[in-house]
């Protein structure tokens, strides 16, 4: 999303470019990339990439290997808490939404999550409310997609 801003005013070369500056004002919209990078990060994240010499394509790519680098390990990490997921006491909405936003996390990491396996790990964590779907819905020819279970 920060990209599309930047996209929006062409200010996306200030982080994603190892060119010099060529434009004259380019120090000033450097200032205004870094001051909108510093206000959308944690103030902890904020102390690890803050340096005097700083400019916003140093800040982006220390905040790319800061997320990117350590991509495998949340891969592994979100994996396990997918697999593990259930329903408990939350609504059936919540944990829909919420099964969902962890399989969309886990393809953003490169680790994609089938329809199939998405629905698979739906049932295996609905509560006892649910049970029966449990035994209807993998019954069903076609085999239904996690919109229709």
């Amino acid at each position: 999303m920060f990209l599309v801003v930047l996209g929006k005013y062409a200010l996306t070369d200030h982080v994603l470019s190892d060119d010099p500056p060529s434009h004259p004002d380019w120090a000033q919209m450097d200032c205004v990339v870094l001051t909108w990078l510093y206000g959308t990060i944690s103030s902890d994240l904020f102390q690890e990439v803050l340096s005097p010499t700083s400019t916003a394509p140093i800040v982006w790519r220390n905040l790319e290997h800061q997320f990117l680098g350590n991509s495998e390990l949340r891969a592994i990490n979100l994996t396990a808490e997918f697999y593990t997921f259930v329903q408990g006491d939350m609504s059936g909405a919540d944990y829909c939404r919420r099964l969902r936003a962890m399989a969309d996390s886990l393809a953003d990491l490169g680790e994609p999550i089938t329809d199939k396996t998405l629905v698979l790990n739906f049932l295996r964590g609905l509560n006892e409310k649910y049970h029966n779907l449990q035994t209807i819905l993998p019954m069903q020819r076609p085999f239904p997609t996690f919109l229709e279970a």
